[in-house]
């Protein structure tokens, strides 16, 4: 891993576009115990439908919701989700990666070129190393619009809670060696990648910053849980406010999706009757959004009047738009000289981990 930020930035690409769209998919999920394939085809179906709703609306950048084509299975700790909607990783193919027919990827790699978008795809992988020892991984692959695989960045911070047991399924990534952070130059700007849990964290944005991120997809499944049973806001209101604080900071733009609707673990396809630590059931409260370098809402749902932001606790199933302008960005940058005036020599406590 490189200590150099110097050797770490990605530099725009000179041919980026300044100003353009990008969209995020809002949507529940479809599940039919009886049957993975049906379930899986009808999330994608979905999926589908709101992509090519965002890019008939003009975007060009279009972020999944996590773990987008099933139920979030990781409401229970049970061995038959650790391979039920694990897919292989891709094969490498005169150096492009190549996924078999019918994989969630494949699907979205040809979506990708028909509709000559970029899209962003969260994906339960299963990588098998030379030794023959698996790996579950929680994923993101960005696809240009040409299909091609240009980006792949897997999940670093494995969140465990009641209903939220994802360190039973997926392997952090990510180590002193190579920090695994990804950001990607496109033709419309350097975009960042994290997930979900990632997003609670300050170092992950900071570092994406750092490496040159425009703006940062953070793909999520979050629901309320016990704690806030009782005020379904107060939790939605946390997420927001923690993503746009990174934003602010960081002078970029954030994007977050997630997912709607209650979601049951008696609608799992598992013999188990209720769970092991939790309630029976996450009620996820939507509320994507894309927050601007000053922090202020900027996206709206495909479709709407440019002036009609998606209000706070607003949970449509619907896809969200938003503009980008890195001509705005970068006035901010001139502005507001957050990176640039850090104390780095002050923060070694940050790297030591918490008794």
């Amino acid at each position: 891993m490189s200590n150099s930020i110097a050797e770490a930035r990605v530099s725009r690409l000179p041919e980026s576009a300044t100003k353009f769209k990008i969209g995020m998919l809002q949507h529940s999920m479809q599940s039919f115990p009886d049957s993975i394939e049906k379930t899986v085809a009808a999330n994608i179906a979905t999926a589908t439908k709101q992509i090519e709703t965002l890019a008939q609306a003009g975007a060009k950048v279009i972020c999944t919701t996590e773990l987008f084509n099933g139920p979030y299975f990781c409401q229970v700790e049970d061995p038959e989700f650790l391979r039920l909607y694990a897919e292989p990783s891709p094969a490498n193919v005169g150096g492009k990666k190549v996924y078999p027919a019918g994989h969630t990827n494949a699907q979205m790699a040809q979506l990708a070129a028909k509709l000559e978008v970029f899209i962003v795809s969260s994906w339960y992988e299963l990588n098998i190393d030379s030794a023959g020892t698996e790996h579950f991984y929680n994923t993101l692959s960005l696809f240009d619009d040409t299909g091609a695989e240009i980006g792949t960045y897997r999940k670093h911070h494995i969140p465990r809670g009641p209903n939220y047991f994802e360190d039973y399924y997926f392997e952090a990534s990510g180590d002193a060696q190579d920090d695994g952070y990804v950001v990607v130059p496109t033709k419309y700007g350097n975009i960042g990648l994290l997930i979900c849990w990632d997003e609670w964290f300050s170092e992950p944005s900071r570092i994406l910053a750092m490496k040159g991120a425009d703006y940062i997809f953070y793909p999520s499944a979050i629901g309320t849980d016990a704690a806030f049973e009782n005020d379904n806001l107060s939790k939605a209101h946390m997420w927001q406010n923690a993503i746009r604080s990174h934003a602010v900071q960081n002078n970029i733009y954030t994007c977050a999706s997630n997912r709607v609707g209650t979601e049951y673990i008696t609608d799992l396809p598992t013999n188990l009757t209720g769970p092991a630590n939790g309630r029976e059931f996450i009620p996820f409260f939507g509320n994507g959004f894309v927050a601007d370098p000053s922090g202020e809402l900027v996206s709206r749902y495909a479709g709407k009047n440019d002036t009609d932001t998606a209000a706070m606790g607003e949970v449509a199933e619907a896809p969200l738009i938003a503009d980008i302008d890195l001509d705005m960005l970068d006035d901010y940058r001139k502005s507001f000289h957050f990176l640039t005036f850090r104390r780095p020599e002050t923060y070694d406590l940050l790297t030591e981990p918490l008794d």
